[in-house]
């Protein structure tokens, strides 16, 4: 199922000195690998080859370890969550794309995550990214680091952005230039059934793009686009 093409790693930013200290964890909880001191049985093997997958689709650390048992958010979310990972080959063959909209910690991010996480276990490739990263790589990389960007935001079997907002447009001519970069992305996906999911606090994230980019996107997304308000208080704080 997995495209093929060169994976931008200007796009990751998951610390690799972590993923050492995952696989020592790993190791030493271990009563078989601990004593050679390597990863050898084949329950560690599978774990590792897990950390592995998420680190390359660039899922946080922080829902590494998460369930959908440790979710706490908006139930239609985990609706979402429970229909999508049902049958997560069919979902991707369906590709529904949606966008989550909502305040800070209602857990469109853990959500989004958990579902990726099911999504690189079946062996697809997915992508987890923000918007702020997406315009640095996209606007301000060298040449090949922006066509291995674009190409794969392009072909990654599961695309997450985050963070969907004005707040990374320095100017009305980055905010242009970079709104005809993402709509030849997001209409590519969209054309070719790819599952997108955007998070945003912003009720409208199109708007930041100019009047005509705007509109256009906004089209695609009215088109193609599942529109989820998720409620809810910061669960964050409350924890």
């Amino acid at each position: 199922m997995a495209a093929i093409y060169q994976p931008c790693e200007q796009l990751r930013t998951i610390p690799k000195n972590k993923i050492e200290i995952y696989r020592r964890e790993i190791i030493d909880s271990c009563e078989h690998c601990s004593k050679a001191n390597k990863i050898g049985c084949d329950k560690c093997v599978l774990r590792s080859m897990l950390i592995d997958r998420y680190s390359d689709a660039n899922i946080p650390l922080d829902f590494v370890d998460k369930t959908i048992n440790d979710f706490v958010g908006d139930k239609k979310i985990k609706v979402l969550y429970e229909d999508t990972t049902r049958d997560i080959i069919k979902s991707y063959k369906f590709g529904r794309s949606v966008c989550l909209r909502g305040n800070h910690g209602v857990g469109k991010t853990m959500i989004s995550c958990l579902i990726l996480k099911k999504c690189v276990e079946k062996g697809m490739k997915g992508l987890y990214s923000t918007l702020g990263d997406i315009v640095n790589v996209l606007i301000y990389g060298d040449i090949k680091t922006k066509f291995e960007a674009s190409r794969e935001l392009k072909m990654v079997d599961w695309l997450v952005i985050d963070e969907f907002d004005s707040r990374f447009m320095g100017s009305d001519n980055s905010a242009e230039l970079f709104g005809r970069i993402l709509e030849s992305i997001i209409r590519i996906r969209f054309q070719n059934s790819l599952p997108t999911f955007l998070i945003t606090n912003n009720p409208d994230p199109t708007k930041a793009l100019g009047d005509q980019l705007g509109a256009s996107i906004g089209s695609l997304m009215k088109g193609y686009v599942w529109d989820i308000p998720v409620i809810g208080a910061d669960y964050r704080k409350n924890k």
